[in-house]
């Protein structure tokens, strides 16, 4: 079969004309200085070699080969776009999609060798669908209305900033590798959720209470120094802010004495570690505030019980409880006076939220400025099904799962890459015992519960 080359003036005069998809079942060819535009879905079943541009409107659907490593690619339909099928790879590909969020699904995996231009729409992927960015190869115009909601894969040796964000806000993480080889790979991706549970190193105040970043080294053991997004608005002090990483199932900061350094909105380490895994940000001790609080919400006869306890309070002139139904707007329902050193508090919520809400303890120093702690979950509907993970991290040996209201539950432990964990499941009335039959390494999994209707996802971090 002959290779169909298409000019320029085939072009015109083909779309001109073209009104529904365009399916090559032969070899197409575009050369250089082409263009092939397409306003329907591209269906692929053989073979498409792009050293053009191809100007698609449409979903793209690759049944066999598609390879545009010396083409271009530009996204800017009008409505939401998916690409999906076997893997593509792309020189210069170019997101200008207008439809709201998300604007372009990548359902396969996608290789961009050149420059990613993000330049309208939000873009996601999951964790084995992913945008993949070759050595070299870089982003532009990234911002809070074009970044990716999902993992972002990076191989190559140079720093990179990772794209991502939740949709609304672009929240990059930026990793310099040092004495890195262009086969080291990372995967990133921002989680808008409260970070895995952990204890805090004892030069820490607190952590983020409402995101963190995943980080997961793919290939080699390259020393990185990481840098994460923070808001100015949010802190009165950036330079006591830290980067900070899960170990085991405490939560420390890559050095305590400082960060390492404020640069275009990000807070860097102030060291380069061999590590991966969760990441936020949290706050150094100020000697002059009250130390981390253990600060506990329990529901009990339809009201909510909150306490806590506080070592040396120093300079701390009064405590706030705020309540939120979904992590961002929170709304002050009480405030307590300082005590003095070693204080017990309680105070009773008689109104709380049905269904699930968030509790958090914030303290205020005599200067007026405040900072909240780790949130708490309390859920409020006795009757509504639900599951909770036990010893979260684990060592994997053996996961505990409680449930309330599930009948005949089911459970799948996966990778990141979709694959299964096999499973040996026991029963304790509403606990479960989930024993892998094959040694988990460290890292993150998802376990997903099922029983009818009621269906749900939680994050396994595995040290």
């Amino acid at each position: 079969m002959k290779p169909a080359y298409v000019t320029t003036c085939l072009l015109v005069l083909f779309m001109r004309q073209a009104t529904a998809q365009l399916i090559n079942k032969g070899i197409l060819f575009v050369g250089p200085n082409t263009t092939l535009t397409t306003h329907e879905t591209l269906i692929n079943d053989l073979s498409l070699i792009n050293q053009g541009t191809l100007h698609l409107r449409g979903d793209v659907l690759n049944n066999a080969f598609i390879t545009s490593s010396e083409g271009d690619w530009i996204l800017d339909g009008s409505a939401a776009q998916t690409l999906m099928g076997a893997s593509i790879t792309v020189r210069n590909l170019t997101f200008a999609n207008a439809a709201s969020s998300p604007a372009i699904r990548i359902q396969t995996p996608l290789t961009v060798t050149g420059t990613a231009f993000f330049n309208r729409g939000i873009v996601r992927t999951d964790a084995t669908r992913r945008l993949i960015l070759a050595p070299n190869a870089q982003t532009a115009n990234v911002s809070a209305l074009s970044h990716v909601v999902g993992p972002v894969q990076k191989f190559g040796a140079e720093p990179f900033t990772f794209p991502v964000g939740n949709g609304a806000a672009y929240r990059p993480a930026r990793l310099e590798p040092r004495n890195g080889q262009p086969t080291d790979a990372f995967t990133v991706e921002y989680v808008e959720s409260v970070p895995p549970a952990g204890s805090l190193a004892p030069c820490l105040r607190a952590i983020s209470g409402q995101e963190y970043w995943q980080i997961n080294r793919d290939r080699g053991n390259v020393p990185i120094r990481v840098g994460l997004a923070y808001a100015a608005s949010a802190t009165t002090d950036p330079t006591k802010l830290r980067v900070v990483h899960l170990r085991g199932d405490q939560w420390e900061p890559l050095t305590c004495e400082a960060n390492g350094g404020l640069v275009d909105g990000l807070v860097f380490s102030n060291s380069t570690l061999p590590i991966a895994g969760a990441f936020t940000l949290g706050s150094a001790v100020d000697p002059l505030l009250v130390q981390p609080i253990p600060f506990s919400a329990q529901l009990s006869d339809q009201l909510t019980h909150c306490a806590w306890r506080t070592g040396p309070e120093g300079e701390a002139s009064h405590f706030v409880v705020e309540r939120s139904p979904d992590l961002r707007e929170w709304t002050e329902i009480s405030r307590v006076t300082a005590r003095g050193n070693y204080s017990t508090y309680e105070l009773t919520d008689a109104h709380p939220l049905a269904g699930t809400s968030y509790y958090r303890l914030k303290q205020v120093d005599n200067k007026g400025v405040g900072e909240a702690y780790h949130p708490v979950t309390v859920v409020n509907d006795d009757a509504a099904p639900a599951i909770q993970i036990l010893a979260n991290p684990t060592d994997g040996r053996h996961i505990w799962v409680y449930t309330r209201n599930l009948a005949n539950p089911a459970f799948q432990l996966m990778h990141l890459n979709g694959q299964s964990a096999p499973l040996q499941i026991s029963q304790q009335g509403a606990y479960y015992q989930l024993v892998p039959r094959q040694s988990l390494s460290a890292g993150l999994y998802l376990l997903q519960v099922t029983d009818g209707s009621f269906g749900s996802t939680e994050r396994l971090l595995v040290h």
